[in-house]
């Protein structure tokens, strides 16, 4: 599967604060489920939410403490 297959399950599931990890990689990846958001650029509205839980998922992993419990 392409990642864009897994983020629809993931946006069906919940939208906000979701993150897909790619494995079978040498490094941690992560990617956050939504799209370009062009009509919102650059006006200071976007919702941080997914980007602050990939970044939380990667740490949380790097450091050997697994996935982080939900919010």
């Amino acid at each position: 599967m392409y990642h864009d297959q897994g983020h629809i399950a993931v946006k069906t599931w919940g939208f906000s604060g979701n993150c897909a990890i790619i494995i079978e990689l040498s490094y941690l990846h992560a990617t956050v489920a939504h799209g370009t958001a062009y009509d919102i650029a650059g006006k200071g509205s976007a919702d941080p939410a997914m980007m602050l839980s990939a970044m939380r998922t990667v740490a949380s992993l790097a450091a050997g403490r697994g996935f982080p419990e939900e919010r």
